[in-house]
């Protein structure tokens, strides 16, 4: 429904400017190559509003799945490209759980590919720093974060970010990208624990 709202509203908008065009410059008054190029050009210019529009939000819609098992193939699609991926979770086991998912987050370790946010230690956390990934984690600052996402190609310009969740059974994923104030938010709450954890270490080191 929302798609057919906003194609809706695009056609209505070049409706409108037709509509004002010929109020003025009736069909039977129109002559010349050129201001039938102008108008034809406004058709097709409409046309590819829609398209565009069309395309973006099916890229962008949210996705629903019913089943971990599919929720998991997701996120190794999500995960599998090349640049850094950060993770932000409670315990991580929705990956530990399942093989293909917890081999690629090894594999990503090693490559110096993951960075983790997560609530405590837990022995599949502990596997991945050994692997070579950065681990941070967040229980002592006495709050548990709800928010569950994944930022593949951290820091960078076209990152994107998947956030994660669940409505009445189904979980839903969200994209963003950098443009998004969703993403920024997501960003920076990472950032922030990273911070905090680096502060924190260095004052516990200190002598």
């Amino acid at each position: 429904m929302t798609l057919f709202i906003r194609l809706v509203s695009v056609a209505a908008t070049y409706a409108s400017f037709y509509s004002l065009y010929f109020t003025f410059r009736p069909i039977s008054q129109i002559d010349g190559i050129w201001e039938t190029s102008l108008l034809c050009l406004t058709i097709l210019l409409c046309c590819i509003t829609i398209f565009v529009d069309a395309r973006a939000y099916l890229i962008q819609r949210p996705k629903a799945y019913k089943k971990p098992s599919d929720v998991n193939a997701y996120m190794r699609s999500w995960l599998s490209a090349r640049g850094r991926a950060l993770v932000f979770s409670r315990d991580l086991s929705w990956a530990e759980n399942d093989h293909a998912t917890k081999q690629l987050m090894i594999t990503k370790s090693k490559q110096r590919e993951l960075i983790v946010v997560a609530e405590h230690k837990a022995p599949f956390t502990d596997k991945l720093r050994s692997s070579g990934a950065k681990v941070i984690y967040y229980e002592g600052i006495g709050y548990v974060p709800k928010s569950r996402f994944t930022i593949t190609d951290f820091g960078k310009s076209d990152a994107r970010v998947a956030i994660g969740g669940k409505i009445n059974g189904v979980h839903i994923i969200e994209e963003h990208a950098t443009s998004s104030v969703v993403f920024n938010l997501a960003q920076d709450l990472a950032q922030s624990l990273i911070q905090w954890e680096q502060q924190f270490v260095s004052q516990s080191t200190a002598p």
